[in-house]
């Protein structure tokens, strides 16, 4: 049970199967499950098996058991990507250990050349480090701990079964311990994920020149997160895109910035997210 001033609020618990540790390296999301909520009521779910179009190591198959075989015949990520994108928008997304499916699924967005939709990200293994002290702070075990039944399926949909139930418990033990949990602020993380070294420009996902070219030729007003390196935070900007400079090494758009109300220059893979204002 969710805490009373969450249950208003729509959480997209979201785990992926992947074919190895690295979408830098090529690696691709080979399964991805979202269970979408609001307050006691499930919204919407996604759960299926995608072709990475790339083998599976078999030692990446002794993880998840998940074959070649078996996603010979499912869906690439750009043929559900806007079902994806659809159960996230708007949401408040929840993954145990954020910067490792969240990169993916940037990655992936990134191929299929659409925005990614997450704007606020819910990290419960960040939660799990700062304000608890297991032995372990590996999902399988934080679950036992908790008295959840565990079995050995290691799938997406299972782990996002876990990770529903134990983020509700860090919540509700939270409240128990005094912690002042008067909204989302104590608990959530703006969409960079930050966590050690991870930063938004590790992110695979590059906001598409395209649709910036097509907001310029339409006359279109974009909202966009912008990374600050120098304050090391997230903003959330309206703009009104001039053009787009390619330079030897990035991409720049040149806009209107209505937060600063002048003409500025903004790195395409500074820009976390963007979408028509």
């Amino acid at each position: 049970m969710l805490a009373k001033f969450l249950m208003d609020v729509r959480f997209s618990f979201v785990d992926l199967e992947t074919t190895g540790l690295s979408s830098d390296r090529g690696d691709r999301v080979c399964e991805i499950a979202i269970l979408s909520t609001e307050g006691d009521a499930v919204t919407g779910t996604l759960d299926t098996l995608l072709n990475p179009q790339r083998r599976i190591p078999p030692d990446v198959q002794s993880v998840h058991g998940i074959t070649d075989e078996m996603v010979a015949r499912a869906p690439c990520f750009v043929e559900i990507a806007r079902d994806v994108e659809r159960l996230l928008h708007g949401s408040v997304v929840v993954a145990h250990n954020a910067p490792f499916d969240l990169g993916f699924l940037s990655a992936e967005f990134g191929r299929a050349d659409i925005p990614f939709p997450v704007t606020h990200i819910i990290d419960t293994l960040k939660i799990a480090r700062n304000h608890f002290d297991f032995s372990s702070n590996r999902l399988e075990y934080l679950a036992r701990k908790i008295n959840l039944v565990v079995g050995d399926n290691h799938r997406a949909m299972v782990d996002v079964k876990l990770t529903k139930a134990v983020f509700e418990y860090f919540i509700g033990d939270l409240e128990r311990r005094g912690f002042a949990l008067a909204g989302l602020d104590d608990v959530i993380e703006p969409q960079s994920y930050s966590s050690g070294t991870h930063t938004p420009q590790a992110n695979r996902y590059v906001a598409p020149v395209s649709f910036f070219q097509s907001a310029i030729r339409e006359g279109r007003k974009i909202e966009i997160i912008y990374y600050s390196p120098h304050e090391h935070a997230t903003s959330t900007r309206v703009i009104e895109p001039i053009e787009v400079q390619a330079q030897v090494k990035r991409d720049y758009v040149v806009a209107y910035c209505h937060l600063r109300k002048e003409r500025r220059q903004f790195r395409l893979d500074r820009i976390i997210s963007a979408r028509r204002a």
